[in-house]
């Protein structure tokens, strides 16, 4: 299935991920529908021309895909209310950060009705939120991932793919959703806990940020978060960032004993085991984009 044959997709949740996501397609040329909670947000929405209506008022007839770009358990309670709305030839894809509960109701209800339900995981996004930081290019050379009910659905992975193009993906990932879970705990998730912790020390408030660099600025840029969407990620995924955050406190006490015993021969070990791994994740990552 190529590219042209999409025209007409759907989009629940109109914030930051949402919003790109209709303008990126509205950009390419497909007809967008849109649903949001807030109506003012979908008032707005509708008059800037990005969506010509609401899903509501449209209905799911005709459309190639529809993402729900909600959090969680919202995205979990529109499945509940509206698969057996769906057509047999509309994909739904979400958008959540964790992958285990929604997939494992969106998997069940293909076996209840004529739906066909993607998990995804768009692999972008930015420190702020809501529709008036979305933008149509958030998603240019971004990755996604997928998760299928059946990894050897080639078809149904080479339809979604072709699905995607057009909003600017490039770089596609195959994942059970256990396995999503577990990456995410330590590629994404971890990193937020770790930033709003670390911005916490009062040198941050004090004189002391004058003299703060790079490093100051890169670790702490995911502390600007929405707290209440990353605590249900948090808690939903909660088994598998606990594990990664003992880890990181354990490894954290090695540095904290080296200082204590002013061992520079175990800190420059230390050191140097966190700049081989450094370099090995970066040359694995680059193995990957080029497969």
């Amino acid at each position: 299935m190529s590219e042209t044959d999409f025209q007409n997709i759907g989009v629940v949740g109109l914030g930051l991920i949402g919003g790109s996501l209709a303008r990126a397609y509205q950009k390419a040329g497909f007809t967008v529908y849109g649903s949001d909670r807030n109506k003012i947000t979908l008032d707005f929405v509708r008059m800037t021309g990005i969506i010509r209506d609401t899903l509501e008022a449209h209905g799911f007839q005709g459309l190639d895909a529809v993402f729900l770009a909600v959090p969680p358990q919202e995205a979990v309670t529109w499945l509940r209310d509206h698969a057996k709305e769906i057509p047999a030839g509309t994909l739904v894809i979400d958008c959540c950060g964790n992958k285990r509960q929604i997939c494992d109701l969106g998997f069940q209800l293909m076996d209840e009705t004529e739906m066909t339900f993607v998990g995804g995981h768009p692999m972008a996004g930015r420190q702020v939120w809501g529709f008036k930081n979305s933008r149509a290019d958030m998603f240019e050379g971004a990755d996604f991932v997928i998760v299928p009910r059946d990894r050897s659905d080639i078809r149904l992975l080479e339809r979604v793919k072709a699905l995607l193009r057009p909003a600017g993906f490039q770089v596609f990932s195959v994942m059970a959703p256990e396995e999503h879970d577990q990456i995410i705990a330590f590629t994404s998730q971890l990193s937020h806990i770790v930033s709003s912790a670390f911005i916490k020390s009062e040198k941050a408030l004090g004189r002391d940020a004058a003299a703060a660099g790079g490093s100051f600025r890169d670790m702490t840029r995911v502390a600007y978060l929405n707290e209440a969407a990353w605590t249900e990620l948090f808690l939903e995924n909660r088994d598998n960032l606990l594990a990664e955050l003992r880890r990181l406190l354990e490894d954290l006490g090695a540095y904290e004993k080296a200082l204590e015993a002013g061992d520079s021969e175990t800190l420059k070990k230390l050191l140097a085991e966190g700049r081989f791994h450094k370099q090995a994740a970066e040359e694995k990552a680059e193995a990957l984009r080029k497969r």
